[in-house]
């Protein structure tokens, strides 16, 4: 069987002790490295993650490129979607790793559906050697589905362990200088997809970092809480508003309530509060509808609540 080139962009910033692992993953795909473009986009490390890079590139040929400073991944992934020149796109962050069979999975499920996005599981794991599923219970039917069908898709919001085909996703860019980039990107993708396949297998390991090294996905506060209100903005402001979509605008309620209430220091939850609903109000919607969302999100709010005060 022929066999599509597959682009597949890896950021890096500072990962020298976890690049060799990732890179690895890459080398040892069993899709074949002569049908892969590997394109590495260094972001201004500091530490030994360039000179790694550099060896790789030149023993198998990897594209390398470097930004000028510092600029976040949303600047080198957008770098790295318009170098890409394959029929397919997979992302693959630097301190993870990826199945040995991944690739040939994915491409096999997305020729074989003709979707533009498949999608499969994730793998965690931690520095003590821990694993723990991610998303298992929305990728848990092998199915091909869109949007409109299986809104809980939208629960599935990292780029990873994901093949994109390459054209659909030209147009579609992740929001500069924010955190949880992961979010506008792939809800724009989700609703421009008419076809997504749904492949239940584990095909990407997810490092958790603990300590003062943790990843920027697992840093929170308040300026992420804002940073996610800006992603969900981003789509709102890029997205076909043809069909109902009543259903986005409840998942952006309940998602910013569940990190407001999770995430966020109590003395920010008034502040929190009141940025929602500024948001709701934003919402091209009739005004019957926007009174709707807003009891939905106080009842969701006070929900929270009473469910965290239980738990304790």
């Amino acid at each position: 069987m022929n066999k599509a080139k597959i682009s597949v962009i890896i950021p890096m910033y500072n990962v020298e002790e976890f690049l060799n692992e990732c890179l690895d993953s890459v080398v040892n795909q069993d899709y074949g490295l002569e049908n892969m473009e590997v394109i590495l986009i260094d972001d201004g490390s500091t530490d030994q993650t360039m000179s790694i890079a550099k060896a790789y590139a030149k023993k198998y040929g990897f594209i390398l490129l470097q930004n000028a400073e510092n600029s976040g991944q949303a600047i080198s992934r957008n770098r790295g979607i318009k170098k890409a020149t394959g029929l397919y796109t997979v992302f693959l962050d630097s301190d993870d790793m990826l199945y040995s069979n991944a690739l040939s999975h994915l491409y096999q499920e997305a020729m074989k559906t003709e979707a533009e996005l498949v999608m499969a599981r994730l793998n965690s794991f931690d520095s003590k050697g821990k694993y723990g599923y991610y998303s298992d219970k929305y990728i848990n039917e092998h199915k091909v589905t869109n949007i409109f069908e299986s809104h809980n898709l939208m629960n599935c919001i990292s780029i990873c362990s994901k093949i994109y085909k390459t054209e659909s996703i030209k147009n579609v860019t992740f929001l500069p200088n924010t955190f949880h980039e992961d979010n506008s990107f792939t809800l724009l993708v989700l609703f421009k997809s008419p076809k997504i396949a749904i492949l239940p297998e584990y095909l990407y390991y997810r490092r958790l970092r603990e300590g003062e090294n943790k990843s920027t996905m697992q840093k929170l506060d308040y300026k992420t809480f804002e940073d996610l209100i800006l992603n969900y903005k981003e789509v709102l402001k890029n997205i076909k508003v043809q069909e109902n979509i009543s259903f986005l605008y409840k998942h952006i309620v309940k998602k910013l309530n569940n990190y407001l209430l999770t995430k966020v220091k109590k003395e920010y939850y008034k502040k929190g509060k009141q940025e929602i609903k500024a948001l709701i109000d934003d919402f091209k919607i009739n005004k019957k509808a926007k009174l709707s969302l807003k009891f939905y999100n106080c009842v969701y709010y006070i929900g929270g609540q009473i469910f965290i005060k239980l738990k304790r």
